[in-house]
């Protein structure tokens, strides 16, 4: 049978990419086992996550709203913290500029967070009902669930969340130079040491520069992380829905075989199409297991990356006073050099 023929290539095809081919990838593998064991997923209310979804989607949809509020939450006491209050003596508004593109940029890592808790609970609710249909048992007669529409209008939603994302970093971390050209324009005068005075407090333009490229390193690796993520959910949502389809048509041929009417090539064809059926129902469930892990390493990672985002603004910050020293020192030793 051809059809039979097609559903084996893609057995085979699955394997192929479940299958560990560089050491990179069975470290990954390793990994992820360690993310499925049952201690973490209890410590972090994850257990049983797939067959727990479909039923109760509300309750897993509020648990990661609300990990997605603490993510947030992290971002904003550690941004607060590396905040200098009193930065300027002269005027209130450079204050609020601070505070509030600091909070922009939290509101806006709020919501591309929340749109990945929402992605993520909608699209694996999807996804398990496609593979409860065809678990053993249940039969093979029912509509495999569409979710390609679906998936369109959230990639529309990521994407925008992504570009805003992008916009309040650009400003967080160019508006000096925004502030400066405004200043132009109006013929009102901007010290160029108190706007950068949250940033670096110093006047040296290639420091400056640097720590603009290092925010842009960090938007890119969020930036590209987030695209990445997304591309490798739609990949396997596609293979889920492969399998699934396969499953609804290797049903139906086994449906249309009769074991009684003696003939020794239909028990043989029976026979081989229920090892392939029972193939492909693991290779489907081990693509559930890889989506689910997918979605629990990328949750943290989001944390992980809004920390290091937060922590190198404080490490500035930091830094900002030794650089002044230096300058101070190099300073001194000048006038030191004049004066003798």
């Amino acid at each position: 049978m051809p059809a039979v023929e097609k559903v084996q290539n893609f057995l085979n095809l699955l394997k192929y990419k479940l299958k560990p081919a560089r050491r990179s990838e069975s470290v990954f593998i390793k990994f992820s086992d360690f993310f499925i064991s049952e201690k973490i997923f209890n410590l972090y209310g994850l257990h049983n996550l797939p067959s727990s979804l479909s039923n109760d989607g509300s309750k897993k949809r509020k648990l990661l709203f609300q990990a997605s509020i603490f993510s947030v939450a992290i971002f904003t006491v550690l941004s607060l913290i590396s905040l200098k209050i009193g930065l300027t003596n002269d005027g209130s508004l450079l204050m609020l500029y601070e505070n509030g593109i600091e909070f922009c940029v939290a509101a806006m890592i709020y919501i591309k967070t929340f749109l990945i808790a929402y992605y993520y609970c909608e699209k694996l609710k999807e996804v398990i009902e496609v593979l409860d249909l065809y678990y053993p048992n249940d039969g093979w007669n029912q509509q495999v669930f569409q979710v390609s529409g679906h998936l369109k209008t959230l990639k529309i939603h990521e994407i925008l969340a992504i570009l805003s994302y992008a916009i309040a970093c650009s400003a967080f971390c160019f508006m000096p130079y925004f502030v400066q050209l405004y200043g132009l324009l109006t013929s009102q005068k901007f010290e160029l040491d108190s706007i950068l005075h949250f940033y670096l407090p110093i006047i040296d333009q290639n420091q400056l520069v640097v720590y603009a490229i290092l925010n842009l390193i960090v938007l890119y690796a969020m930036y590209s992380g987030t695209v990445f993520t997304l591309m490798t959910d739609l990949l396997y949502v596609e293979l889920v829905a492969l399998a699934s389809m396969e499953l609804s048509n290797l049903g139906q041929l086994m449906s249309e075989i009769d074991p009684d009417d003696g003939m020794e090539n239909a028990q043989k064809e029976l026979e081989r199409l229920t090892k392939v059926h029972e193939e492909l129902i693991e290779v489907t469930r081990k693509l559930n297991e890889i989506f689910s892990i997918i979605m629990f390493i990328d949750l943290f990672g989001i944390i992980a990356l809004m920390c290091l985002s937060a922590f190198m603004t404080f490490v500035s910050n930091c830094f900002s006073g030794y650089w002044n020293l230096v300058d101070i020192g190099i300073l001194r030793l000048s006038n030191l050099s004049h004066t003798k």
